[in-house]
């Protein structure tokens, strides 16, 4: 398996980890409201990243991480456009 790349998780998104136990471990809060689960691969084909609804009903589980994967933060990115 190859390495993963942390980067820094942007100032203004919350993401929470309930480890990897989980395909979707990765519980994303973005400034406008909206939730998003991904796995660690968000950009693969095979990954994942679904909407799971409002910051005002999802809950927020596992531990806040401040450094997420690379293609996480580029999931999140390409989610602001």
């Amino acid at each position: 398996m190859a390495n993963i790349v942390e980067v820094p998780c942007p100032n203004d998104v919350e993401v929470w980890d309930v480890g990897p136990n989980y395909m979707d471990r990765f519980t994303v809060f973005m400034p406008d409201g909206a939730v998003f689960t991904m796995s660690t691969n968000a950009l693969s084909p095979i990954g994942i990243c679904n909407y799971e609804g409002s910051s005002k009903t999802v809950r927020k589980d596992g531990r806040r991480r401040h450094t997420i994967p690379e293609h996480v933060s580029k999931k999140i990115e390409a989610l602001r456009t």
